[in-house]
This record gives C-alpha cells, sequence and structure tokens, in this order.
C-alpha cells in the first residue's frame, strides 16, 4: 500500500468514528447529574439508568430523546431513579409500557402528559408525588392503582383521560388530590375515594358524564366549588356530618340528580350558609328547571334537576335560614333531624310539590307562621316519631297539615 492510498484510508477510517461517535452520542447520554439514558431502535425502547432524579425539561432544557419521541413505545426506568423529572415523555403517542421502580418517589409535572396510546400505568409502592397534569390526556388509559405510599396528586393530573373506568385507592396515612384531577374522565362511572382525604378540591370530578356513584369518607371536611359539575349521570350523593364547608354550583349540570344528603342544606358553612339553589348552576339550561329567586333578591336565577325529588339534612343541623328552599317547587320529600329547633321564615316558601315532610325531633321545630306557605298543607304528609303526633297536632305551626302520621 503507497504512502497516499494509507493516508485516505485512514481518514476514511477516521470519518467513520466520528461518525459512528455522533451517531452513539445521539442514542445516548445523560439526563440527570447521576442518570443516563438510552434509546434502542430495534425494538423502540428508551431505557433510563443511574441514580437520583432526572433533569426537569423545561425552559431552555431540551428533552435529549425528542427526536425519537414518536418511535418509543415501552421505557424502562431502572432502580435507582427516584424522580422523572417535569416533561420528560410528554407526547410519546405510541407508548405503550411504561416500567417504573420501587426507588421511584416522584414523578413531575407533565410527565407523561399527552401519552394517548398507553393502555395501563403500574405505579409503584414507594411512589409519594405525581405532579400537575402528570397523566393528562392519556386518553387510553383505562385503569389506574394507587399505592398505599402516595400522600399527594398534583392538579389536572388525570384530567381527560376519556377512557378510564377505574380507580383504587390502598389505605393511606393522608393525601391531597388537586383540583380538577380526575375532570373530564368521562367514562369513569364509580369512585371511592380514599380514608383521610380531608378536601375535594375544585372540579374535582367536573365533566365526569358517566359518574354515578360516589363514596365520600368521614375525614372530608371541605368541599370546593364546581367538584361534581356537569356530572350528567350523578343521581344521588351522601355528604357525611364531617363536611363544614361546602362550595358553589357544586351540581351545575347534574341533570339526573334525584336526592341529596347534605349536612346543611346550603353553601358555606354550618353558621353562614343560606340558599340550598347556590348548590346548582345560574347558567341557563334547558333540561333543567328554573327556580327564581325573590323580587327584589340580587341573586341570580338557578337551574335545578327537574328529577331531583328528595333531601335529607343528616344529624347536627340546627337551624334552616328564612327563604332557605325557595321556589324548590319540584322536590316531593324532604327529612328534618332531630336535632333541627328552629326553621326560618318562608324557609320553604312555594315548596308545593311536597308530597311527604319526615320530622326526626320528637319536640316540634319553632316555626314561624309563614315558613310552609306555598305548601300544600292538605296533600303533604307529616311524619313524626312514635308517640309525637298529639304534640304536633297541638303545635300551632304544625297542626297546619292534614295528614300528621307517626313514624313506625
Amino acid at each position: 500500500m503507497t504512502k497516499l492510498t494509507r493516508l485516505i484510508s485512514n481518514l476514511l477510517a477516521g470519518k467513520k468514528e466520528v461518525r459512528d461517535d455522533a451517531t452513539k452520542n445521539h442514542t445516548e447520554g445523560r439526563c440527570g447529574e447521576q442518570a443516563e439514558w438510552k434509546f434502542i431502535s430495534g425494538n423502540g425502547e428508551l431505557h433510563i439508568s443511574g441514580t437520583g432524579s432526572t433533569y426537569d425539561f423545561f425552559r431552555t432544557k431540551e428533552i435529549p430523546w425528542e427526536p425519537f419521541l414518536p418511535l418509543i413505545r415501552k421505557i424502562i426506568v431502572e432502580e435507582g431513579i427516584t424522580y422523572l423529572g417535569s416533561r420528560s415523555f410528554r407526547y410519546c403517542s405510541q407508548l405503550e409500557e411504561a416500567c417504573l421502580p420501587r426507588s421511584l418517589s416522584q414523578i413531575g409535572q407533565h410527565c407523561f402528559a399527552y401519552c394517548s396510546n398507553l393502555p395501563s400505568i403500574q405505579l409503584p409502592e414507594g411512589l409519594s408525588i405525581i405532579g400537575k397534569h402528570a397523566f393528562t390526556y392519556c386518553t387510553s388509559l383505562q385503569e389506574l392503582a394507587c399505592p398505599s405510599s402516595l400522600t399527594q396528586i398534583g392538579r389536572s393530573a388525570f384530567a381527560h383521560c376519556s377512557n378510564l373506568t377505574d380507580i383504587k385507592f390502598q389505605p393511606v396515612e393522608t393525601i391531597e388530590i388537586g383540583s380538577s384531577c380526575f375532570s373530564d374522565c368521562t367514562k369513569l362511572a364509580h369512585i371511592r375515594l380514599p380514608e383521610r382525604l380531608t378536601r375535594l378540591n375544585r372540579g374535582l370530578f367536573q365533566n365526569c358524564t358517566s359518574l354515578m356513584h360516589v363514596h365520600i369518607p368521614e375525614s372530608v371536611s371541605t368541599i370546593e366549588d364546581e367538584a361534581f359539575k356537569d356530572c350528567e349521570r350523578l343521581e344521588s350523593i351522601t355528604f357525611p356530618a364531617s363536611v363544614h364547608n361546602i362550595g358553589k354550583q357544586l351540581f351545575a349540570g347534574c341533570h339526573h340528580l334525584t336526592s341529596l344528603t347534605l349536612p346543611f342544606p346550603g353553601c358555606g358553612t354550618p353558621a353562614s350558609y343560606h340558599k340550598f339553589c347556590e348548590l346548582f348552576g345560574t347558567t341557563p339550561d334547558k333540561e333543567m328547571r328554573v327556580v327564581a329567586q325573590e323580587q327584589g333578591n340580587a341573586m341570580p336565577d338557578y337551574y335545578l334537576p327537574v328529577s331531583f325529588s328528595t333531601l335529607r339534612i343528616a344529624e347536627g343541623c340546627e337551624t334552616i335560614p328564612p327563604g332557605n328552599l325557595y321556589n324548590c317547587y319540584m322536590l316531593k320529600e324532604l327529612h328534618l333531624p332531630a336535632s333541627l329547633y328552629l326553621i326560618g321564615n318562608n324557609a320553604f316558601y312555594n315548596c308545593a310539590g311536597l308530597t311527604a315532610i319526615y320530622c326526626h325531633g320528637k319536640e316540634p321545630a319553632s316555626v314561624p307562621e309563614y315558613a310552609f306557605n306555598g305548601v300544600r298543607k292538605n296533600v303533604c304528609r307529616l311524619f313524626v316519631p312514635a308517640g309525637c303526633r298529639d304534640m304536633y297536632r297541638q303545635d300551632k305551626s304544625w297542626q297546619v297539615f292534614t295528614h300528621i302520621e307517626e313514624m313506625p
């Protein structure tokens, strides 16, 4: 081989090594201070290895495997990784499987957002925090099992998971679920919320159009605005006596709601609640019935379900404010607790649809003259505790009912 030939051969070999190094650097590299990544193009696998946290990818921090996002079908995160950074796998539209390690304690915000082909995710025991929007628009996700180590789920973390049908929570010490977390999960029909949850944040189940049954644990003390807004198939719900703060428009757009069990009939706290109708929406809705407020009242009209018929007020409620159920003419059955001792003026004004009132107090509550104006007292049957009929018949405020009967 001549000197010229050897020179040319060496130059070509050098170019090949440079090309190989460039290819290698393009399919693997660093993604954290002590974390590395590698993409295997043959089977569409992305491997994350090392220890500690991966980077958060926002602002000027670019996702190193971004060219491969449409090609990734499987993500394998190895033991040692404790945190998956923000936006790490966002828009992995072909992702079908994600293997997460037990060492993982936190998933960053938007981490798996828009992974529209991901049917399931195994959240490992040890995971404590899921960031906001972490799985939003994972439209193929069907089931979700939350580990007992989970203490926080961020805002809108599973919003728009339109095929999610089953959510299971393990017993936990404490947990916080962010606002709108499950909003627009349109196939979710049933959910049992975890014990020790203390609040239902704003819009938690908004537009869950298939939701029919929700179990709310005794630990809940606050339910924020619009928590069940536009849950069209929700038929009945019970708020435990532990609830001491109720938000507005919780049931706006709940077209098929038939019954409610509430610690007190209105928004606010036991000391501040006023209008029952504030639990519903103010946007005109042709599938609902308009409930007009008192003339001169600055409050807007409200729209209640045509099907709404039964209201149960739980033990512990002591007063019904004036005008509380004003014009709720679709209401048919009303349950009043034994703890009730005072009913305000016009509290049940024009509740003309009432056919039964169940009073559980052995002594009649104090009632002003106009509390039952508009109630058809010759049609509505008043049920009282056994042995108390004569006491109610002798009370001038309750004797106006034609039919007073004792409960078994």
